[in-house]
């Protein structure tokens, strides 16, 4: 059964829990099970005794990484270098199994190679459903900033690594630090992901 929780709101959600609860008496006598796929958990509390929530895991870097090679070997195109394979899959972190092969897909398709920046364009439209997250690529570079020599000398020596460096940044909103905090995926190139205070206030 798919979607159940959509048939659990309004008035005839009463119906379909009982019909559910009446049937599991009926189930247990003939060994079978009702499985109930949905992407959120919504079980009613008429219901919450005779189910068990089962949680699964996105895909893990070996599972990336077995998909990268499927779609290079079912589409016929050579795999990417190490490097560049390096930073798909860490574009790929947090995408559905799904979602990482749509994503494969359209760098194919728009760049007719395997392509990081159109993965973590993907990943930044699914960020932007959420209103207090934001993830944005910026054409600011850690050359085109004054001052805060020691601030870009760290980011540079960060900079020379193959996998991406997560790093908090809280500071008064300054407009050197602001352009430090653009430039700062672009040698990885990678999406900058802010927080804003204000649009999670708003959301509530």
């Amino acid at each position: 059964m798919e979607n159940l929780h959509r048939f659990l709101r309004g008035d005839a959600a009463i119906d379909i829990i009982q019909k559910i609860y009446n049937l599991v008496d009926q189930y247990k006598a003939s060994l079978k099970t009702l499985v109930v796929l949905a992407p959120s958990v919504e079980i009613p509390i008429e219901l919450s005794k005779v189910f068990t929530a089962l949680n699964f895991d996105l895909p893990g870097r070996e599972d990336l990484q077995k998909m990268l090679m499927y779609m290079a070997e079912s589409t016929k195109k050579p795999l990417p270098s190490e490097e560049k394979q390096e930073a798909l899959l860490e574009a790929g972190k947090g995408l559905a199994a799904f979602e990482f092969e749509n994503a494969l897909a359209l760098s194919l398709v728009t760049k007719k190679a395997f392509d990081s920046t159109v993965v973590m364009e993907q990943k930044s439209q699914l960020i932007r459903k959420n209103a207090s997250l934001m993830l944005e690529k910026f054409d600011e570079s850690l050359e085109n900033l004054g001052g805060l020599d020691n601030l870009k000398s760290f980011a540079s020596r960060l900079s020379t690594r193959l996998i991406p460096v997560e790093c908090f940044y809280l500071a008064r909103l300054e407009p050197g630090k602001a352009i430090l905090q653009k430039a700062w995926g672009k040698p990885w190139g990678c999406l900058r992901q802010a927080w804003t205070s204000g649009g999670c206030l708003g959301a509530w």
